[in-house]
């Protein structure tokens, strides 16, 4: 009779392996892969501001007193990184009628139903990380049940919250959007500095998405385009390129993600700004854990001293952070 348990299966390590390589389940905002993964070695972590200044010189004479150079003031928040935990127990009888008892297939049944539920609890930490992402994106991580704001980035941070961008979709007419895009991109550019995108992403609700698509200057741009190429392959649904930016529907509509994109409005992103979106993680509070670099998801298996059953605990310590948040623009499709 073989013992099922005695197996590398049920080590930390492997474990933890197969977690992280169970299926992803796709979500819109994840797969932008905008937040930078920062493990740390701690659950508190410290985001440093600095308010750099920068200033025209005044002309002097050749032996003329220069102009001292003063140091950006820098100050430090800090926060801390909270689990999100979940929980499952494999019965013995669960194995029973899969294989019998005693043959070497039998392992491989156990690590098939454990990977199972690894896969199951896998897709609930995707769907929270997608959640946390678009709520960071427009300043606020929202409780997923209450709704109470639990980060308020804009507040963190001491930062005003900027001025809705009004498009005025149903008239802009005449290169009037095409300015009116640049003018908030250039706002964009002012607020960051001397930090400069590598591109612009936006992400659209259902109504403007539908305004954007009818609006003169957008559908001219589809009739010049040579041969109606871009017409005839693709499908408007999945977005496309326009003034300079990468344009797609919010394709969660209907779901508890879609008040982060209120039909109306679009929210227009920077990308490639250093430091801007972070996933900073913590290691789980398990001795093995602690010696390693963090990762975005731990499981343990422990059984039952009677082996009747086992069980597996998954951990996920991360915290999205946009340490930039008055660089987000929200578009709205009407006039002022």
């Amino acid at each position: 009779m073989i013992n099922v348990w005695d197996s590398e299966a049920w080590e930390y390590r492997e474990v933890v392996a197969a977690i992280n390589r169970a299926p992803y389940t796709p979500q819109q905002i994840t797969s932008m892969g905008l937040f930078q993964w920062k493990p740390q070695d701690t659950d508190l972590i410290a985001v440093e501001l600095i308010s750099g200044t920068q200033s025209l010189l005044v002309e002097t004479s050749r032996h003329g007193n220069p102009t001292e150079v003063i140091d950006d003031k820098a100050t430090s928040v800090s926060m801390q990184i909270r689990a999100h935990k979940q929980h499952a127990k494999i019965w013995a009888d669960e194995i029973k009628g899969r294989r019998q008892f005693g043959i070497p297939e039998l392992k491989k049944s156990i690590e098939s139903v454990r990977d199972d539920r690894i896969m199951k609890a896998r897709r609930n930490f995707d769907l929270t990380n997608e959640f946390r992402y678009a709520g960071a994106l427009v300043s606020k991580i929202l409780h997923p049940v209450t709704g109470v704001v639990l980060y308020n980035f804009n507040t963190i941070f001491n930062l005003a919250e900027p001025a809705k961008v009004f498009l005025d979709l149903g008239v802009s007419t005449g290169g009037v959007l095409m300015d009116k895009l640049d003018t908030a991109k250039a706002s964009v550019f002012k607020t960051l500095g001397g930090l400069i995108p590598s591109g612009w992403r936006a992400v659209a609700g259902r109504t403007f998405w539908s305004a954007f698509l009818k609006n003169p200057e957008v559908r001219d741009s589809w009739n010049d385009f040579s041969n109606k190429e871009w017409a005839r392959k693709s499908h408007v649904f999945a977005g496309f390129p326009w003034g300079g930016i990468e344009w797609e529907p919010y394709h969660n509509v209907g779901s508890p993600l879609a008040d982060f994109v209120t039909d109306d409005t679009a929210i227009l992103i920077p990308v490639g700004v250093p430091e801007m979106f972070i996933n900073a993680g913590a290691p789980a509070p398990w001795f093995d854990a602690l010696e390693h670099p963090a990762l975005p998801f731990y499981a343990m298996t422990t059984r039952d001293p009677k082996q009747r059953f086992m069980e597996i605990d998954m951990e996920s310590h991360t915290l999205p952070i946009n340490a930039r948040p008055d660089a987000i623009r929200i578009l709205d499709k009407d006039a002022s």
